[in-house]
């Protein structure tokens, strides 16, 4: 994510504004249902800076382009504490806070979650589920990882690579058509799949969303012949 709600801002240049952004994702969303069964709820990894003068979130090549005395003047200095969101100076911190302020705090109790992460938000989402899988493994249905960048190795509770195993997805950075199966569930512990992107991991999430979307419905249905 580079601001809130935008993935990435070549394929805005490049193509459109919805498809370089969540707009084509939420369409997509309202379009599959007709009830309000359906939430979406959008992590903000990249602002976590806070520009006080301008009061709102912003990412860092946005503080490095903000507004300076003069055309050779130093960029604004970045103060470890007013610049920053109180539980929200980190992505790590940031993960931690959707999860347990905004979804636990806002999502119905008997709602099943579906997770995507890319790029560091797939890192800090997975280990952040691995250190606290006795908390979510009732209510996560099915996690996906674009370009991963945490191995199997790395987590430490077992029942969260056995789910991994079942319900996790990744989709890697690769030139083969999307939906291209490929090596690599030995590292990254689940079903690899081609993205369809070649290069950016910022660009996976608007190119892959529909197989995206295809696999959680698929693993839905799944659970609800298994009952489970």
């Amino acid at each position: 994510m580079q601001d809130l709600g935008i993935f990435a801002y070549r394929l805005i240049g490049q193509k459109s504004i919805n498809h370089g952004s969540a707009v084509e994702l939420v369409q997509r969303l309202q379009d599959s249902i007709d009830d309000e069964s359906v939430g979406l709820i959008i992590a903000n990894m990249g602002q976590l800076i806070w520009y006080r003068g301008g009061k709102r979130a912003v990412t860092h090549a946005t503080w490095q382009a903000l507004p300076r005395k003069t055309g050779v003047a130093g960029p604004m200095r970045l103060d470890g504490v007013a610049n920053r969101v109180p539980r929200n100076e980190s992505v790590e911190a940031h993960v931690k806070c959707v999860f347990e302020e905004m979804v636990r705090g806002m999502v119905r109790k008997d709602a099943v979650v579906d997770v995507v992460g890319l790029g560091t938000g797939a890192a800090e989402v997975a280990m952040y589920l691995d250190r606290h899988w006795d908390q979510w493994k009732g209510r996560i249905q099915a996690v996906v990882l674009g370009a991963p960048q945490t191995y199997a190795k790395e987590y430490e509770n077992e029942e969260f690579r056995e789910f991994l195993a079942k319900r996790g997805r990744a989709y890697l950075l690769s030139k083969e058509p999307i939906d291209t199966p490929l090596s690599g569930r030995e590292d990254y512990g689940c079903d690899c799949y081609s993205s369809g992107e070649a290069l950016y991991t910022e660009c996976i999430m608007p190119v892959a969303k529909e197989s995206i979307l295809r696999y959680f419905d698929l693993v839905d249905a799944m659970s609800s012949e298994q009952g489970s």
